[in-house]
């Protein structure tokens, strides 16, 4: 399993896409490798800082908060994703399980998060 970030590119289109910034974890959430996280709690990525650091074919040069977004948060067993409520669908919820392996969870909880913190800008995407 793993905890991160994403993107969602494509969202309206039918072909959704995930961008991922992520690193294997246990059930617990304690990283398989070493990794040097980015978030203020230290324990996941910050969306902007880990947006920079991409390549610019994968970002096509738009800002960090151009599509939507979320993160994937490990602890006691639990995965819990945080996401913009535009791409809160079984479709794309599907797709992040299968990105972040989290099919071996019993328990993975979906919070929509309408806040600005991950809001986007690409209304028209």
């Amino acid at each position: 399993m793993k905890k991160g970030i994403f993107w969602c590119r494509g969202h309206t289109t039918g072909t959704p896409e995930l961008i991922t910034v992520s690193v294997q974890c246990n059930e617990y959430g304690m990283p398989a490798d070493d990794v040097c996280f980015s978030s203020k709690s230290g324990e996941n990525f910050n969306h902007m800082t880990e947006w920079n650091r991409l390549d610019r074919h994968i970002t096509e040069r738009h800002p960090y908060n151009y599509y939507p977004r979320g993160r994937v948060e490990i602890k006691n067993r639990r995965a819990t994703v945080f996401l913009n409520p535009d791409i809160n669908n079984e479709e794309i919820i599907n797709l992040i399980k299968s990105k972040f392996e989290l099919y071996d969870l019993k328990n993975v909880t979906v919070k929509s998060d309408g806040t600005t913190h991950y809001g986007y800008t690409c209304r028209d995407c």
